[in-house]
């Protein structure tokens, strides 16, 4: 199950790493997909500060982060 971000309980809310998201890249050829976060290019699969990028979407990014996956909007930082 996929939860917001801002409905992850506050222990683990105060605990999701910070990251500043400066593109979003979305196609439907998963290979084309991409983010730059914290200054770095990120594809599905790829790992920053904790978190595992499991899904680039057209809406936004999902992460797995502690036992959760976590849907964060792309015109988010978090």
């Amino acid at each position: 199950m996929t939860i917001a971000l801002a409905d992850l309980p506050a222990g683990t809310r105060a605990r999701f790493p910070g990251i500043a998201f400066s593109t979003h890249i979305y196609s439907e050829d998963r290979d084309l997909r991409a983010i730059v976060a914290n200054g770095q290019r990120l594809s599905e699969g790829d790992r920053i500060r904790g978190l595992k990028i499991l899904a680039i979407t057209e809406a936004g990014v999902t992460l797995a982060f502690e036992n959760y996956r976590v849907e964060v909007p792309i015109v988010t930082d978090w």
